[in-house]
């Protein structure tokens, strides 16, 4: 399933990800010019974070080429860092440390 979230920046929808009912894995593909620096890692939106824990995610998968990072979702939703730079409220997760490929 398609999952988009609201982004002010733009002032639309975009596609966040998409969500694997089946196995409650949230897979988003990425760009390097998506890593944020300042965060050390990608980001999700807030909203979508909060629809994936009523939906039940189990775990998060972070396509970079053909690399695909895994967490646990609770992981990340317990430990990201909640931030707003423009685009709506994301949960950043750093690349390294709780990450496995």
């Amino acid at each position: 399933m398609k999952v988009n979230a609201y982004d002010p920046k733009k002032d639309k929808k975009v596609f966040a990800g998409v969500y694997l009912t089946d196995k409650s894995i949230f897979i988003k593909t990425v760009s390097q010019k998506n890593f944020m620096i300042v965060e050390d890692g990608y980001g999700i939106q807030w909203e979508v974070m909060k629809q994936l824990k009523e939906w039940g995610c189990k775990e998060i998968h972070i396509k970079l080429n053909k690399e695909v990072y895994e967490v646990n979702f609770e992981t990340w939703y317990e430990n990201g860092n909640i931030k707003n730079y423009g685009h709506g409220k994301q949960s950043f997760f750093k690349l390294k440390g709780m990450w496995k490929k």
